[in-house]
């Protein structure tokens, strides 16, 4: 065992015909691979490409603005206009007790 051959060596003699033909098998069979990933490339780009126009529209508002940044700034608007009222208005409320 210990002057055992680590590795197998093989050789095959081809002829010129035989090889001709396992290359053209190769290289139909790797334009058919590089053809099925192309399609599926575009099929899954278009995929992205539909789902990017559905949110679009999804989130789109009338002239092409996007609602949640206007939402967001009508929120604020009065929520801080209304904590200003009340805040002025318990303020008041407590200004009042202390002047009798």
């Amino acid at each position: 065992m210990e002057n055992a051959l680590t590795k197998l060596k093989v050789s095959v003699n081809v002829n010129d015909a035989d090889w001709q033909k396992i290359q053209e098998l190769f290289t139909k069979e790797r334009q058919w691979m590089v053809s099925q990933m192309q399609t599926h490339i575009r099929e899954v780009n278009s995929m992205f490409a539909d789902e990017r126009k559905k949110v679009r529209e999804r989130y789109k508002e009338y002239d092409g603005c996007y609602l949640g940044h206007y939402a967001q700034w009508f929120f604020w608007f009065f929520f801080t206009i209304g904590f200003f009222v009340i805040v002025g208005c318990i303020g008041m409320m407590i200004a009042q007790c202390y002047n009798r």
